[in-house]
């Protein structure tokens, strides 16, 4: 799977990619890449799999060794010489399929080579046996269940069970200061730079903006929110369980379950884009209406708006500005809020209609 899906992609989709580029708008192209990540992603998720499988095999077949390489090296030496005349049989079948072009026979026996190469037993020898041949001490027996104490001195640090990062808060990527510092002058952007800030600004602004309803718009809204979002919190947590784990392997395991779960977050960049950026179009589409094709050079909508919402345009003003500065006068705590209130502002100033009043001219 993981390979013939990385061939595909090799040889097809980076290609493609670069001819839709040539032709395609801005639009296009930046779908088209995250159409193409998404490939990416499908390809990654099956080989992380796939390593992840060797992994535990290799870690299961070496512990039957004894965790010992002396037994490791004895037993692949003697697996080679028992298979020697196998292995020429294989490889003499590799040169009649090379002869009649037959690349997936060649490939299919060359697995079988490898297999009989990497997938062998430990060599068990008895006591008996290795003392008939001169050991003075049966514990000198380096062959029995990793008795022997010639650990190389690699395997011995992977024993030692000590956190890999001592310090987990310099790795966390969740509370890193996205603002580079301007959250101490406004405090309300390190709210907005949160990993679901943009998302709640956006639906608060949407809302109260008055702007209908579209299934992109819910969609965009679904595959951030709930998607996107959620597994990037999980990624921070796997990546705080590794910074603090004492077990290598359990280090390990976490280091996959991480690759897989950033694969994952790459699966919804081509979802995300294609709601979100329609729903932006939407909204533009929604203000370019109201502002050149309903009030056209009506400037008596905007003037009459200004006086007669005044009260609703400073308020939504004041609120949005107070929750930049964190003033306690305002209203508004939280991003959803906030976005609401900038959507006001632009609903009260560019609706016709909106104003109540009464006038003999």
């Amino acid at each position: 799977m993981c390979w013939n899906t990385g061939v595909n992609l090799a040889q097809y989709d980076i290609d493609l990619m670069y001819i839709k580029w040539m032709f395609g708008s801005t639009k296009d192209n930046i779908l088209n890449f995250t159409l193409f990540m998404q490939n990416v992603s499908d390809v990654s998720y099956s080989c992380i799999d796939a390593t992840e499988n060797i992994f535990v095999w290799s870690t299961y077949k070496f512990e039957l060794f004894g965790n010992n390489v002396n037994n490791l090296l004895v037993a692949s030496i003697q697996n080679l010489l028992g298979n020697i005349l196998p292995i020429q049989r294989i490889y003499n079948k590799i040169e009649d399929y090379s002869q009649e072009d037959n690349l997936r026979g060649i490939w299919f026996q060359a697995g079988k080579i490898w297999k009989l190469l990497v997938d062998f037993d430990p060599v068990i020898i008895e006591q008996e046996g290795f003392n008939a041949v001169g050991a003075s001490n049966p514990d000198d027996d380096i062959f029995l269940q990793g008795k022997s104490q010639n650990l190389t001195s690699t395997l011995k640090k992977m024993a030692r069970k000590q956190p890999i990062v001592q310090d987990y808060e310099e790795f966390n990527v969740i509370n890193i200061d996205w603002t580079f510092g301007l959250k101490t002058v406004l405090p309300g952007l390190g709210d907005l730079f949160a990993p679901n800030g943009a998302t709640q600004l956006s639906k608060g602004f949407i809302n109260g903006l008055n702007v209908p309803k579209t299934k992109f718009i819910d969609e965009c809204e679904r595959y951030v929110q709930v998607e996107f979002v959620q597994n990037l919190y999980l990624a921070d947590n796997i990546t705080a369980t590794i910074q603090t784990q004492e077990d290598r392997n359990e280090a390990t395991f976490g280091f996959f379950d991480l690759l897989l779960t950033v694969t994952k977050l790459s699966t919804f960049l081509h979802p995300i884009a294609y709601n979100c950026w329609n729903s932006y179009e939407h909204v533009g589409n929604y203000v370019y209406t109201q502002v050149v094709v309903v009030n056209a050079d009506d400037y008596k909508t905007y003037l009459m708006n200004f006086v007669y919402n005044f009260g609703h345009l400073f308020d939504s003003l004041r609120d949005f500005v107070s929750f930049l500065t964190n003033d306690p006068r305002g209203d508004v705590t939280n991003v959803y809020d906030a976005g609401f209130s900038l959507g006001q502002f632009i609903y009260f100033a560019i609706t016709p209609n909106t104003a109540k009043y009464e006038s003999q001219a």
